[in-house]
């Protein structure tokens, strides 16, 4: 996903979640993923949307999508720390996108489905290890 189409994701998102219904379905998502179902099966379901086109999305949706790019951001940015000491677990390519990185979690996560109970970060890590290991 550029950057441009990011940008639009999050102001849609935010402008929706400014309506009361809007407001009651995110809210009953974040509880949902937080922090109990911090696990693959609820990222499976927050990424899954990235794979439709934006034309097509509903507001939920869209929320979704919000989650979790800014969940696998938030991943690269601690990855950030690791590569600062010369300890990091995965070395991205330039030039990957969100919607790239949204669409190998999702790959990966549909290629684990017996460590779906499994917490978020150790999935990403292990799919991010696999798919951009450090040469």
């Amino acid at each position: 996903m550029s950057f441009k189409l990011g940008l639009l994701v999050f102001v849609y998102a935010v402008s929706v979640a400014s309506s009361g219904l809007a407001q009651t379905a995110a809210a009953v998502q974040l509880q949902q993923s937080t922090p109990d179902r911090q696990d693959g099966n609820a990222l499976l379901r927050h990424c899954s949307p990235v794979e439709r086109p934006l034309e097509g999305l509903v507001p939920s949706e869209f929320v979704d999508a919000f989650i979790c790019f800014s969940y696998l951001r938030g991943i690269i940015d601690a990855e950030g720390i690791h590569q600062a000491d010369n300890t990091q677990k995965f070395c991205l390519p330039d030039g990957v996108t969100n919607n790239q990185l949204a669409l190998i979690v999702l790959k990966g996560l549909r290629a684990l489905p017996e460590r779906l109970h499994e917490r978020n970060s150790v999935l990403v890590y292990a799919i991010f290890r696999n798919a951009f290991a450090c040469r």
